[in-house]
């Protein structure tokens, strides 16, 4: 931990002493400047080591030192000059605001439980988010023993093709801690980023003040952007970038400074690097700039706009290309392979755009924190369906990756929108924001229009490139921090009942929803902390007991009997039955949480992935242990379809068979979850490859001996989802015996 800290103070002194170079001293993207040069420090000190088959904490401390020398020789050669916020002139701005309005100063504490409640649990949290344990997290847990950020077998392709920056900072604070813990914090500057950015861009309109804390007060209670300012889903880090990006170029523009234009470029790269959700933000975005320079540069527009997209390259090259580079040699196209791309894929052309929108825009419809969806869910979603079948649209499909039940109500992360307010304060305000123009051609409204189309033109481009899916409610929260200006038009100054119901649930979101997320809950934690549980047991608890209620009425050593969680079952199992001496092989499935697995390494044991469709060339003899779930292994990770997708076709009942007599057989499933057979058209891509393990193949094969199992049992996680049955076999290599 301390080589962490001295880690990152070593990135904070070269990122400050570069703000102090290019910023004015007392300006605000001295903050935003300070939070990007750091981002990108991370992110090429890891690319470099990669290069150089290095990434280690010795190899991050050394280039740090290198970063940090170079920072200061710079500095002490432009005379040292310091950026030094200007604190106490928006402390004496706030103060005058809360005092002409007592709602903001009521908002303001709830927002400092908002922001404590983060901290806390950014600090305090190991990773339990699913996509975290899939992919998000654990891909950098195998970069830091692979020492480089090369592909990698696994059964999860996300691991290998999605872009990369975001994990990347987390396998530099995985790297010194060793544990799963703190990796909230880069969501917590993303959330930071994207507030400095929104006030920036509310204060080149000219707001007032009140309107500002107003404005970022509101847009703090939603939700969905609650359950991430500490979590580990990207999609506030995405909507802080391309929101810095923005008020950069308007910055730069206004004040005609090359440095701001140069650092939005930066920031848009980042965000190119970080997840896919920044090319759905490009068109909405071009817009944005091309306005903002016609507006401050007149006919010589097009010169801040050619100097961006030269920034913007250079940046992309040299921060974000590296995992679009290893796609291209790995599968000949950047952004991934086509098995992977067709999960996604929207196969309705030009009338997916209406009919998802309608879709995106029914989200509206959430009840974080509320029982109302089932009252009212199913009328919502009757309305929305007839809807579309009026329109025509009902015979355009969801994504794969969906659920039948469209109306949240949950504190579940991955399935939270905006709450209640985004219904009854971004809605009215979007509409409102693309209708008064029609009547008022001012430069405040006009400004606030632009972002209200940049909202639609983000929505329609997300429903043309993608098929939808319920999970794509977070991209949705992303367009909507991107266009939060248009929450200016919430606030009013003299008290009446529209701001009275918006300020409380406001409140009830920022105090109550913060503390009691499903996954996170401060307020359960607590309890426990004053029970006296060690802070160790406490996050085990969370981890593999989900802060079970029942804990306060049972003796303390007891929490272990009530583990639900199957990586702690599995983990448990191999600390208890396998010497770290004994090397193993485990075929797990996609979207297997495996980040306990993987950290075991820490305690001295190797594991490895293996991909059951590729087994005939794996070198089984290394392994002392061979671990296979059920009989089958579910992997997105496909490399034989060409090969092998003619040896099954269909029966005469529609039943799918083979050819001939397999070994070991692999079926593939395209994105409808449909079989592929050879009766199929050859542009028809698999998602999913489905190989089946025979004992008595593996047994004569590889000369194993079953030597232990492991049940897991169905257990409810909610109302509604369930832990699968599973049971795990492990195999002796009577080639290369357990010592």
């Amino acid at each position: 931990m301390i080589l962490f800290l001295i880690s990152f103070l070593m990135v904070f002194l070269s990122s400050y002493f570069i703000t102090s170079i290019i910023t004015d001293k007392k300006s605000l993207e001295g903050f935003i400047y300070i939070l990007l040069t750091a981002f990108a420090n991370v992110v090429l000190t890891i690319e470099i080591l990669s290069l150089l088959n290095a990434i280690s904490h010795v190899g991050v401390l050394i280039l740090n030192v290198i970063f940090l020398s170079g920072s200061i020789f710079i500095w002490n050669k432009k005379n040292r000059p310091l950026w030094i916020p200007n604190v106490k002139d928006f402390f004496h701005k706030f103060w005058k605001a809360i005092r002409k309005d007592k709602y903001i100063f009521i908002l303001s504490i709830g927002f400092l439980i908002l922001i404590s409640s983060a901290l806390f649990l950014a600090s305090f949290m190991p990773v339990i988010n699913a996509d975290a344990g899939a992919y998000h997290v654990l891909r950098s847990l195998f970069w830091i023993s692979n020492h480089n950020l090369n592909h990698f077998e696994i059964p999860d392709t996300r691991n290998l093709i999605l872009p990369i920056n975001s994990e990347i900072v987390y396998a530099w604070i995985l790297m010194f801690i060793k544990r799963s813990a703190w990796v909230g914090f880069v969501s917590f500057a993303g959330y930071l980023t994207a507030v400095f950015s929104l006030y920036g861009i509310l204060s080149l309109m000219r707001l007032s003040m009140r309107r500002k804390l107003w404005t970022i007060f509101i847009l703090s209670s939603f939700s969905s952007v609650i359950c991430q300012v500490a979590g580990t889903e990207t999609d506030i880090i995405i909507a802080g970038l391309i929101l810095a990006s923005m008020y950069l170029f308007w910055k730069g523009n206004n004040e005609n400074k090359l440095v701001p234009v140069f650092m939005s470029a930066l920031s848009y790269a980042l965000a190119v690097g970080t997840k896919s959700t920044a090319f759905l933000a490009i068109p909405g975005t071009a817009l944005f700039m091309i306005v903002i320079s016609v507006y401050c540069n007149k006919k010589y527009f097009y010169k801040p706009l050619f100097k961006f997209l030269g920034f913007a390259l250079i940046n992309f090259i040299i921060f974000s290309s590296y995992n679009y580079v290893l796609n291209f040699i790995n599968y000949g196209n950047p952004i991934g392979s086509e098995y992977f791309m067709t999960v996604h894929e929207n196969l309705y052309g030009l009338r997916a755009i209406p009919a998802n929108f309608i879709k995106y825009m029914f989200m509206f419809f959430d009840f974080s924190g509320f029982k109302w969806g089932q009252y009212y869910g199913t009328d919502i979603q009757g309305i929305r369906d007839s809807l579309l079948y009026l329109l025509g649209f009902s015979t355009i499909r969801d994504g794969l990756y969906t659920r039948p039940e469209v109306i949240n109500q949950t504190l579940v992360e991955p399935l939270m929108g905006l709450g209640v307010l985004g219904l009854i304060v971004f809605v009215p305000c979007l509409l409102w924001a693309l209708i008064k123009p029609v009547f008022c051609r001012k430069r405040i409204p006009l400004f606030l229009f632009l972002f209200a189309v940049i909202f639609i033109i983000n929505i329609c481009t997300m429903s043309y490139q993608l098929a939808f899916m319920i999970f794509s409610i977070r991209f949705l929260m992303s367009f909507c921090v991107i266009s939060a200006p248009v929450l200016a038009y919430s606030y009013s100054k003299k008290f009446n009942l529209y701001k009275f119901i918006i300020f409380i649930f406001a409140m009830f979101y920022l105090t109550l929803v913060s503390t009691h997320l499903w996954a996170r809950p401060f307020s359960r934690i607590v309890k426990y902390i004053k029970l006296g549980y060690p802070i160790t047991q406490i996050r085990e608890i969370g981890v593999c007991a989900a802060y079970i209620n029942q804990i306060d009425y049972l003796n303390r050593n007891d929490y272990k009997h009530f583990y639900i969680n199957e990586p702690c079952l599995l983990k448990r199992f191999i600390e208890q039955k396998i010497d770290n001496k004994n090397k193993i092989l485990l075929f797990s499935n996609m979207g297997d949480d495996l980040i306990l697995i993987k950290l075991l390494e820490n305690k001295g044991y190797d594991i490895d992935l293996g991909l059951y469709e590729n087994i005939e060339n794996i070198n089984i003899d290394k392994y002392n242990i061979i671990v296979f779930i059920d009989n089958e292994q579910r992997s997105s990770y496909i490399q034989q379809f060409e090969q092998r997708k003619k040896e099954t076709y269909l029966g005469p009942k529609g039943e799918i068979k083979l050819r001939k007599h397999l070994d070991n057989p692999c079926y593939y499933l395209d994105n409808t979850n449909k079989y592929i057979t050879d009766s199929d058209d050859d542009d028809v891509y698999p998602y999913l490859s489905r190989c089946v393990i025979k004992d008595e193949y593996i047994n004569k094969r590889f000369n194993l001996k079953l030597i232990d199992t492991l049940n897991i049992d169905s257990k409810p996680l909610d109302k509604k989802v369930k832990q699968p049955k599973k049971q795990y076999f492990f195999y002796e290599n009577l080639n290369n015996p357990l010592e």
